[in-house]
């Protein structure tokens, strides 16, 4: 999606960024020592509940988005209706979890959604420069918490 409204080099910068992230993040859950304690609760859990939460959020979100995004010259309306999703339902996720890595995905996908609806807006490359080093900072945060909080309860066969 950034590829319509960016030049290939700045895409492909994200697009390491994003590979870096993941690795990031990947190295540091491999290396998490399960704990035996109780299961982290994610509040509310039921399926019905979570279900509504991501129609109800993903239509205001797709709503949203084709009238405020739809109107940018550069961006067609799959690049805003892209956007508008990756935001909403990032900042659902964000508010429906406690857990450091699940926050931190919700995080960086509201952080992907603001990029991509901000990429047709403004052409200055130093101000990419900084969106693109805000991914590495939140999951750098996210490895620490997730290094100092208990790590993930052990499976039972």
């Amino acid at each position: 999606m950034l590829l319509t409204s960016l030049p290939m080099a700045l895409a492909t910068a994200y697009a390491a960024v994003g590979a870096c992230v993941c690795g990031i993040l990947g190295v540091t859950v491999g290396g998490a020592e399960p704990v035996e304690g109780p299961a982290a609760v994610v509040v509310p859990s039921g399926l019905t509940f979570r279900l509504a939460a991501v129609l109800l959020v993903g239509l205001a979100s797709a709503a949203l988005s084709r009238q405020i995004l739809g109107a940018q010259v550069g961006m067609g309306m799959g690049g805003s209706l892209g956007a508008g999703l990756l935001f909403g339902l990032g900042l659902l996720h964000v508010g429906l979890s406690e857990e450091p890595l699940r926050v931190g995905a919700g995080l960086l996908s509201m952080l992907g959604g603001f990029e991509i609806g901000y990429a047709s807006v403004e052409p200055s490359v130093a101000l990419h420069g900084l969106l693109i080093a805000l991914p590495l900072l939140i999951a750098l945060v996210v490895a620490y918490l997730i290094t100092l909080s208990p790590a993930r309860p052990e499976s039972r066969p």
